[in-house]
Order: structure tokens, then C-alpha cells, then sequence
């Protein structure tokens, strides 16, 4: 809302002119004045008194409302100021004013069609094309947003705010390239602007060109050298890119700069740890805690670093302690929260915690409650319930379902402490899920058995971490005979394209949930991919499954091998250098055409695949 749009709007009009008085328009520069240096009251006396002479005048109406919204009155700010819209329906800064005022009061729907109005009104104004664009983004109307923004670009082709705005409307919805080109272009017409480029090279980053990010990065810091945010960031990246160092760097300079940070020091720690500098990243990870007792993410790290030292008895009883520090159920059920005491006769609510993956490798220890006499109540996320309802719970529901009466409650990653599980006994019998028959008869007969080996496909991870690569990495698997490929991969990253020779059956469309997945697994031969959910999905389904291994591994990967004590059938291929996946893929090609040329079994259709 800016108050000299407002008095310029006041010398708009010359037939307002010949009817203001000298005395009033005087009065309304002085009140405008006010308002500008934050003498709110005064401001607020003036414009009091123009009104009391000429209770409709539109500029002094709509500048009481600018007042009367900053001293916390919204309610009879929106008033004035759809009396001012009333007074003078010809100025676009009024009902401009109103909609920015309605959407800062949760009425975002309202501002939208404040704005509609607006662009009726005055169709050639982008500046109303790009305002309407913003609240329907805000209420989630992306599509018809971005179609404001491009109408207001064909008006005015260099509208810079447009152009940011468009890029990150086009980066949310995943339009990834199309961001880029608008928010390079917005950069291109604004080069000092930091705000930009930090957007463009979040957008380059999201889109996997890693070197193209950090330049802009670099380019923002340059402008804000002591920007936290952006060294944040910074730090990210080259994280995400392969170059702990550099990125341990830009997390010091966060750390310098935010030094009572928990976040700050668990993400400096976290890559002192991938730089292999152990005992510094053990102190920062101690500072986050002595910070914040109850962090769960660096707990996690904490666990894996103490893994890497070689502290495994440590690492498994920190890791498997973290979900006693994030415990939703503790005020809602207290006291009811179970202390490992026999569970004979009792119903115990057992809540899943973390991403999928956690989900499915610690699914395992279920069985294990139930047959020590437990009636298990199972909660888990909406997509994971048809597939855990084969654990033999009494009942699999969905979080936020209200669960029936029970006795007890506890995280599934509690539930090794418990049962007295520890890293030498590991319950690794496969599978311990099952497919649904149905899901089974339905996707049976959309692969094909015909000696081609199946083989299902995932090369990105959710976070976009160090997990994540692009499906170019696997071309090495493209150019051997006998192969099919089946796309495993969802999110904006499936649309990537196969590299060449690489046939790529897509069906993700119809995986609606896990069941689906795991029934369309059961009907491959292998499964490639990172470190995502799916192999955990593979391996408790009991099927070949490769795996591409970080060189700094999560937790449950172990520091080195190739076997993994949690499932017997996968396989770990594991990065041996820092940004080196060609190697590890390398690795999986000569083992594949080991297996084509019959080094295998036959188990019918196709060749035998061993983990």
C-alpha cells in the first residue's frame, strides 16, 4: 500500500482538483506525509478532519484506511476503503489497496474477486493482471494464476515482479524448466536483485543442474555476504552435489552467524560427517543437542556418525531411542504409553514414525509384538494400509483414524528396545509382507514373461538429497540385450527421459498406493534403484533388489560391504568417491551381463537373479 500512489491518484482527476479547496488538499499532503514517516494518530486526526468537511472524499478515504489498517483496526480499514473504491470507482490503487487488505485478513477469495473486477476495469493494466495472479496462487488456483501472469507478461513483457512471480508459481507446481527460463529472465533485467537469483537457483537446484544452483547462490551472496539463508542454502547444494568441503565452509559461516542455531550446527555437523572429520562433527552435533534436547533429524545423524566410528552398540541404541523424542500421543493419552512390560493379553496402538521407508524395514518387529500375546493395532499412513494389513495386525488404520480402546501405545521404532532386538539378531526373515491377491490378479498380465529379464526402476529421492541422481546415471544398464524396464519413479522427476536404448515401460500413473507397488514388484525379476522406500518395499517382499549406496550411508546400510543384514536378497552397490556414481553402475552392468549370459539359475521364466 503505498501512500504517494495515493496522492499522486489525488492529482489524477482535474475535475477533483477543481472542487478540492487549497485547505484540504494542504491537509491531505500533511496527512500523507504523516502516514509516511509513521506518525499513525496524526495522520489519522487529518484525514478525521478532511472528512468531517467532505464525509465522501475518496483520497482521504482511502488513505484512513491505510491508517486505520497499520494501528490494528482491519475490520473498519477494509470499510473506509471500499467507501473510497465506492467514491471513485476510477482508482486502480484503491480497490489495489483493498484486495492486498483482504488478503491480509484470510480473505483471499474476496481479494480475488476484488481483483477480477480490477482487470474488467482496467484489462490493460498488468499491474492488476499480476496482483490477480498472486491471490489465486495464494488459494490455489495455479493454473488459472499462471494464466494471469501470462497476460499480464503480453502486456508488459519486461514486468519483472511478474516474471518472479510466475517462476516460483511454475517451480512449485514442478514446471521446473519453465521457472527457470522466467526467473532467469527476471535475473537478466534486475542483476542486483539477490532475491531473484536465490529463487533461481532454488529452481536449478530442484531440477538437478547443481553447478548452474551454486553459481547463483554464489551470485546472491555476493550481494549479501551475510545472509544466512543463502549459506544455508549454499551449503545444500554442494552437499547435494558431491563437495562436503566446500559446503562444510558455507555451514561454518552459518554457524559464525547463528551460532545459538540447533538447526545451524546439526546441518555444520551433518557435513563434517560426509568430509569424514568425525570427532568435530560429534561437537556440533552435541552443541545442537545441548541447544535442543529433542531434535529428531540430528538424532538420526548422530546415531549414523557414531555407526561410521565403529560404535555400533552405541549407534543401534541411540537410533532406536529417537522416537521416544518426537511423541504425538503423549498428551493425548498420558501415562498409557507402553514401558516394555509384558504385553501378554494387551492391546497395544503401534504409530508408525518417519518416511516410508523407516516404516517398512521396522514393519518387521509387528509379528514380533504379536506373538508375544499382544493385540496389535497398527497406524500407519493412508497409502501403506492395504499392504501393512499382511503383518497380522487385529487392525491396520490410517493416522487419523480415531483407534478403537486400547491398553497401551508405542512408536514402531521404539519397539527393538523393547523386544530386547539388537544389530546381531536382527530379524531378517523374508518376506514378511505379502501381496494382495487382487492387486496381484490385476497386474499379473501387464508384464510381460517371455525370457526378457523385468527389471523395475527408481533413480531419484523425495528430498532431492544425496540419495537422488537422474535417470542419464543408468545408461550403462540401456545397452544390454535382453532388458526391460519397468519406471518405478514418482514425482516430477519421472518425466525424465531414458537414456538411449533404454526400454522404459511407465505405469506409475495407477500406482495408487503401496499394495499396488509391491504387487507390481512381485511380477520383476530385479529392482534398481537409490535409496528410496521401494527397496525397502523389495526386500521385505523378499526380491532382487540393487541398490546405489552414498559414500556417507544411512543408517541402516552399514560403513562398508556389499551384503545388508537387514534383507538377504539385496545387494549394495556403494559409491567409492565422492560425485563417482559411474562406477557403482558400472559394477551393477557387469553383474547383469554376468547374469544374461546364464551365470544364474532358471527359475522359470526368466533368469534367476541372486541378491
Amino acid at each position: 500500500m503505498r501512500a504517494e500512489a495515493l496522492l499522486a491518484a489525488g492529482n489524477k482527476s482535474p475535475a477533483q482538483n477543481l472542487m478540492a479547496q487549497p485547505p484540504i488538499q494542504q491537509t491531505l499532503q500533511e496527512a500523507t506525509a504523516r502516514f509516511q514517516s509513521g506518525q499513525l494518530h496524526e495522520a489519522h486526526t487529518l484525514c478525521g478532519q478532511i472528512l468531517a468537511s467532505q464525509p465522501d472524499h475518496p483520497d482521504a478515504l482511502h488513505l484512513l484506511g491505510l491508517v486505520t489498517f497499520q494501528l490494528g483496526d482491519k475490520r473498519t480499514a477494509i470499510g473506509l476503503l471500499r467507501q473510497a473504491v465506492a467514491a471513485k470507482p476510477d482508482s486502480d490503487q484503491a480497490l489495489f489497496d483493498l484486495a492486498q487488505s483482504l488478503r491480509a485478513t484470510g480473505q483471499p477469495a474476496e481479494a480475488a474477486a476484488a481483483l477480477r473486477h480490477a482487470t474488467k476495469l482496467w484489462p490493460d493494466s498488468a499491474a492488476a493482471w499480476n496482483k490477480l495472479g498472486n491471490v489465486l496462487r495464494t488459494i490455489g488456483q495455479r493454473g488459472e494464476a499462471i494464466d494471469a501472469y501470462h497476460k499480464a507478461l503480453s502486456l508488459q513483457p519486461d514486468h519483472v515482479q511478474t516474471l518472479f512471480d510466475l517462476g516460483i508459481t511454475l517451480r512449485d507446481g514442478g514446471n521446473l524448466e519453465s521457472a527457470i527460463d522466467a526467473l532467469r529472465r527476471a535475473s537478466e533485467l534486475r542483476p542486483d536483485n539477490a532475491d531473484i537469483l536465490q529463487h533461481l537457483a532454488s529452481a536449478l537446484r530442484a531440477a538437478g543442474r547443481l553447478d548452474q544452483a551454486t553459481e547463483a547462490y554464489r551470485g546472491a551472496l555476493s550481494m549479501r555476504p551475510d545472509n544466512a539463508l543463502i549459506l544455508h542454502n549454499l551449503g545444500g547444494t554442494l552437499l547435494a552435489n558431491g563437495k562436503p568441503d566446500q559446503a562444510a565452509a558455507a555451514l561454518q559461516a552459518v554457524v559464525a552467524l547463528r551460532g545459538q542455531s540447533a538447526d545451524a550446527h546439526h546441518y555444520l555437523a551433518y557435513a563434517l560427517q560426509l568430509c569424514g572429520r568425525y570427532e568435530q562433527a560429534k561437537t556440533h552435533y552435541l552443541q545442537a543437542f545441548a541447544l535442543q534436547p529433542n531434535l529428531y533429524a540430528p538424532r538420526v545423524g548422530y546415531a549414523v556418525l557414531l555407526w561410521s566410528m565403529g560404535q555400533r552398540r552405541l549407534a543401534w541404541d541411540e537410533f532406536f531411542k529417537v522416537g521416544d523424542l518426537q511423541d504425538p500421543l503423549s498428551q493425548t493419552y498420558p501415562g498409557k504409553k507402553w514401558d516394555g512390560s509384558d504385553p501378554r493379553g494387551k492391546t497395544i496402538l503401534v504409530y508408525t514414525q518417519g518416511l516410508y521407508g523407516d516404516c517398512l524395514i521396522q514393519s518387521r518387529f509387528v509379528p514380533l509384538l504379536c506373538q508375544r500375546g499382544a493385540r496389535v493395532l497398527l497406524q500407519c499412513l493412508a497409502p501403506m494400509v492395504t499392504l501393512l494389513q499382511s503383518l497380522g495386525a487385529e487392525q491396520t488404520l490410517a493416522v487419523g483414524t480415531p483407534p478403537p480402546p486400547f491398553d497401551f501405545y508405542a512408536p514402531l521404532g521404539t519397539l527393538p528396545s523393547w523386544l530386547g532386538i539388537t544389530f546381531e539378531t536382527i530379524p531378517n526373515s523374508v518376506p514378511y509382507l505379502s501381496v494382495d491377491p487382487q492387486r496381484a490378479a490385476t497386474w499379473s498380465p501387464r508384464v510381460p514373461h517371455d525370457g526378457t529379464l523385468n527389471i523395475g526402476l527408481v533413480w531419484a529421492a523425495r528430498d532431492h538429497s544425496l540419495r537422488s541422481h537422474r535417470l542419464e546415471i543408468f545408461a550403462p544398464l540401456a545397452q544390454l540385450p535382453g532388458v526391460r524396464f519397468f519406471s518405478l519413479q514418482k514425482g516430477p522427476e519421472s518425466s525424465q527421459t531414458p537414456p538411449a536404448g533404454m526400454n522404459l515401460l511407465d505405469f506409475t500413473a495407477d500406482l495408487q498406493d503401496f499394495a499396488d507397488t509391491a504387487a507390481l514388484l512381485q511380477q520383476l525379476d530385479l529392482v534398481i534403484s537409490v535409496d528410496t522406500s521401494v527397496v525397502h518395499l523389495a526386500g521385505a517382499l523378499a526380491k532382487p533388489v540393487w541398490v546405489l549406496i552414498p559414500l556417507q550411508p544411512g543408517f541402516y546400510w552399514l560403513p562398508e560391504g556389499g551384503d545388508c543384514p537387514w534383507y538377504p536378497t539385496m545387494r549394495l552397490f556403494r559409491q567409492k568417491r565422492w560425485g563417482d556414481w559411474q562406477t557403482p553402475v558400472e559394477e551393477m552392468a557387469l553383474r547383469l551381463r554376468c547374469l544374461l549370459r546364464g551365470d544364474g539359475k532358471s527359475n522359470g521364466p526368466g533368469p534367476e537373479v541372486k541378491g
